[in-house]
């Protein structure tokens, strides 16, 4: 089971151009579409991705779950008070990848 959303992914050398993984975009859009179910969560002061991934996963190493869900990239802070959608599942999301 992938532990990063970029362990499957195949890197291109050429000239300093890599490939990024695009499984992220099927769980993107199985997030958009309701297969994949989440909740609102309203951050608060020192909440970041890692800190929120640890609370709902049990994994700090998820956050990126949570970056896709809401179109964040590489940055772990987010503003106290944005509302943010946390996937309920993140062997749902896990189980996607590599397939």
């Amino acid at each position: 089971m992938p532990a990063s959303r970029y362990e499957n992914t195949t890197i291109f050398i050429d000239e300093l151009s890599y490939a990024t993984q695009t499984d992220y975009l099927d769980i993107k859009r199985a997030i958009e579409n309701g297969s994949i179910a989440t909740f609102d969560y309203v951050v608060k002061p020192l909440d970041r991705l890692d800190i929120l991934a640890n609370r709902f996963y049990q994994e700090a190493k998820y956050w990126w779950i949570i970056a896709i869900a809401n179109n964040i990239g590489w940055a772990m802070q987010i503003a106290a008070g944005t509302t943010i959608r946390i996937p309920v599942s993140s062997e749902q999301i896990i189980s996607r990848l590599g397939s």
